[in-house]
């Protein structure tokens, strides 16, 4: 008896021991490791207008939507654990008076305030802000342009870094993991485990299953690995508000939220989409086709636009589809030129298209023949409209230099270039004084970067599909200047570029994402050029070439878009008739 009872303390001697053990290692981890709290820095703020505010970090942009309020309302910006050398706080775009009543930065565990003078002495530096000034003990910001911000004081960053730095809840967190531990290895007893458990069996079980579930909260907190950046192409779920009024909704809320925010998300995600590439060259997701070489290639960019399918041309237009854009496309054309506008249609092609020979040898045509040679075949025999195609221009181009990205659905600067220089040829027959720029007047850099918008979606852009990224320098300063225009609606943005030539005409140009890459190009040519991004079609706009009176108007499309997209014209152009 005497014995056991030695044995029995001998044991709990080593458990006690093991756990103090863990307890000293954990406390050496902290005091050593940089671990930092999570802050919030919150703007309590009066916003005369909807608009967006957006928090610099080291030139990292957080954004926030602001809605409209009388009275003040919180504006809250997370702040990044990594050293921070530089914060300036942007007043969204429209001009006006924003009224700021505190600043605060905000921890699990304190809370930092400042108000009334206090808040001048945060900011040091102001840009496009016309006046500053304190009233009834609120700061008063009067907005003189486009862009305004407030850089921060260094004293503020110092203030951060000693809120981050606060170890007290980790140490405390050590303490209650070395407890767990403790219970676990003085219950744990391997020879008592039966298929059907004894209940300290299952308390363990039930132990090591709580551990593993509240991994991710932990890592949260004791960053035992480090957060693992994921760039996707989509917003992701925003926390609800926890509100009595929406309770009932509240719980699927903040569950769709969890879902795309918990702890080690994103490096799972990573290492599922690079064992599925490396291992067997297959691509996790359905928008991507993984091509030879290290050439990706669009499959899917919605439900109704399938590149592969229109690759391998399964389903061509019908005589009465080929009829709507004719007729679609003279009405355009026919309109404007009662106008004395001139018009000019562009297909931008799919890079499946120029690079053929990189896609996967289990995709090929079914068809000789794909839509945009369906339609140029129609118009060239039934209509004297032209489509200006740069499929050709394009593929002899590419003997010399890659034309579009290895890891992005787009064609590069090269690839703009050369499709810039063939439409300036098409405009340049009816404007004497429109001449493309030579490509001596570029110096070509190629520098390495991360992966374009295809390696995004398998979310390995930045070590396995990096690629050489060939970028036009102007050796002479471009002329054009934008100018920034509020969006016409949700779905219809508007951006504006004017250059002060004496001669030049004026343009209006309707286009998709090709055209991001041509226009510091195009507008070089132009007076003034309006940009106008229809996501959602090519709807035409009569009420804003009436307002800008354009010698010319432009319509970019990309290939692939001939799947689904129908040139709907609006009542004014489709009844008019030509004389």
């Amino acid at each position: 008896m005497m014995v056991k009872n030695i044995l029995k303390k001998r044991k709990i001697f080593v458990k006690v021991f093991i756990t103090l053990l863990f307890l000293i290692g954990s406390i050496l981890y902290v005091n050593k490791k940089e671990l930092r709290l999570d802050v919030k820095l919150l703007v309590r703020a009066k916003v005369p207008h909807k608009d967006t505010y957006k928090l610099f970090v080291n030139d990292k942009p957080e954004k926030v939507e602001v809605s409209p309020s009388e009275g003040f309302q919180w504006i809250s910006f997370k702040l990044p654990k990594d050293e921070i050398k530089q914060i300036r706080l942007n007043f969204g775009k429209e001009k006006g008076i924003v009224i700021i009543n505190s600043i605060k930065l905000k921890t699990i565990l304190k809370r930092y305030m400042w108000k009334d003078r206090a808040l001048k002495r945060i900011f040091n530096y102001k840009h496009h802000i016309e006046k500053t000034y304190l009233k009834d003990n609120d700061f008063y910001i009067k907005i003189a342009g486009n862009e305004p911000y407030m850089v921060m004081d260094k004293k503020f960053y110092e203030i951060i870094e000693k809120v981050k730095s606060k170890k007290t809840l980790f140490y405390c967190f050590s303490i209650i993991l070395s407890l767990i531990l403790f219970y676990f290895i003085y219950f744990i007893n391997i020879k008592n485990f039966r298929f059907f458990a004894t209940q300290k069996i299952i308390s363990n079980m039930v132990l090591i299953f709580l551990i593993f579930i509240y991994f991710p909260i932990a890592n949260d907190l004791l960053h035992i690995k480090k957060k693992f950046h994921l760039q996707e192409k989509r917003a992701q779920v925003k926390k609800p508000d926890l509100r009595f009024d929406t309770l009932n909704k509240f719980f699927a809320q903040y569950r769709r939220y969890y879902k795309d925010n918990f702890s080690l998300r994103n490096i799972l995600i990573y290492l599922n989409n690079l064992y599925k590439v490396k291992l067997y060259g297959f691509s996790p997701v359905s928008k991507t086709i993984i091509g030879k070489n290290g050439w990706l290639f669009m499959a899917k960019e919605s439900e109704d636009v399938n590149e592969v399918d229109y690759f391998r041309s399964i389903k061509l237009f019908s005589k009465e589809e080929l009829k709507h854009w004719q007729n679609a496309l003279e009405q355009r054309r026919d309109w404007l030129a009662n106008r004395g506008i001139h018009y000019f249609f562009i297909i931008a092609p799919n890079k499946s298209t120029i690079y053929s020979e990189f896609m996967p040898d289990f995709i090929h045509p079914v068809r000789n023949e794909s839509r945009l040679d369906q339609l140029l075949n129609y118009l060239k025999n039934n209509s004297d409209f032209q489509i200006i195609d740069l499929r050709k221009v394009l593929i002899n181009a590419k003997k010399d230099c890659e034309v579009y990205y290895k890891t992005d659905s787009h064609w590069n600067e090269y690839g703009a270039y050369i499709a810039y220089r063939e439409i300036m040829r098409y405009i340049g027959k009816y404007f004497e004084n429109i001449k493309s720029m030579p490509i001596s007047n570029f110096k070509i850099e190629i520098k390495n970067r991360f992966g374009g918008d295809l390696a995004i979606t398998l979310s390995l852009q930045n070590k396995v599909y990096r690629e050489d990224y060939i970028g036009f320098k102007s050796k002479i300063p471009l002329k054009a200047r934008g100018k920034k225009l509020g969006n016409i609606s949700k779905y219809v943005s508007q951006t504006c570029m004017e250059c002060k030539i004496p001669g030049l005409p004026n343009a209006v140009m309707f286009h998709d994402s090709f055209v991001h890459e041509l226009k510091p190009f195009i507008s070089e040519h132009f007076s003034r050029i309006l940009y106008i991004w229809d996501w959602l079609g090519m709807n035409f706009y009569p009420d804003i070439i009436k307002r800008e009176k354009p010698k010319i108007v432009i319509e970019e499309m990309a290939e692939r878009f001939l799947m689904n997209k129908k040139l709907n014209n609006p009542d004014e152009v489709l009844n008019f008739k030509k004389k």
